[in-house]
């Protein structure tokens, strides 16, 4: 009987290592389930991180962008005053040459006026002195 009991002792033993190997083999297989499964919780907030991340500079981008043709719209705006600006000036001079050239034509034609009517009487008081010497001769 003793050789039955110590056999049952060492099948008992043996039973026990193997009970014991099966709940560490449990506890790493529950350590690898935690270690995977913090590592996907890991890959899932990098990956939320890197979305995020590129939403923002999208959104950044688009700003810019808008900026950009606010500036470009402003630039054209502002270059387009300025040539409505050069223009107005360009044509209130080109009024005030005109005006220019006509009071000095209508100057002229003042000045042709009176000396002709200066010629007209220089002559008509010639004619009338050599009359007045006829007359009297």
């Amino acid at each position: 009987h003793a050789h039955d009991a110590l056999e049952i002792a060492k099948l008992q033993e043996k039973t026990a290592q193997l009970e014991h190997q099966k709940k560490i083999k449990e506890t790493e297989a529950a350590i690898a389930n935690i270690q995977m499964n913090n590592i996907r919780t890991q890959e899932d907030e990098k990956r939320k991180t890197l979305s995020s991340e590129t939403y923002e500079h999208q959104k950044r981008a688009q700003y810019q962008d808008q900026l950009a043709r606010r500036r470009y719209d402003d630039q054209l705006m502002q270059q387009r005053q300025v040539n409505e600006a050069n223009l107005r000036r360009q044509e209130e001079s080109v009024q005030k040459q005109e005006a220019l050239r006509r009071s000095t034509i209508e100057y002229e034609a003042e000045l042709r006026h009176e000396n002709e009517m200066k010629r007209l009487q220089a002559e008509l008081k010639g004619k009338w002195q050599r009359l007045s010497v006829r007359i009297k001769t």
